[in-house]
């Protein structure tokens, strides 16, 4: 596996508790490298990189009962050359 797409639900989670998950993962990730976040629920982790910040994910959502999916991906992720890259926002850590 190349890397994997985590995906947390927000719906029917109370705003404390999200922002709790969002301040675990943002200390967590951002002294890792090869992990990039999308929208506000969503986190590229490529594990050539790392694959730590996937468990840090996925504990940090267990830990405060945040519902979540994982979708793996065999190869290499191949952005369409129209829109944006997210490996050009990796060093963006305030944001994650």
């Amino acid at each position: 596996m190349h890397s994997a797409l985590f995906v947390a639900r927000v719906s029917g989670v109370l705003p404390e508790k999200w922002q709790n998950f969002l301040e675990r993962a943002k200390a967590e990730l951002r002294t890792y490298p090869g992990v990039s976040r999308l929208p506000e629920n969503v986190w590229i982790v490529e594990f050539q990189e790392n694959p730590a910040p996937l468990s840090y994910l996925v504990s940090a959502a267990d830990a405060l009962k945040v519902h979540y999916g994982i979708l793996p991906f065999e190869h290499e992720l191949q952005w369409l050359p129209v829109g944006f890259d997210p490996k050009t926002i990796l060093g963006r850590s305030e944001e994650t």
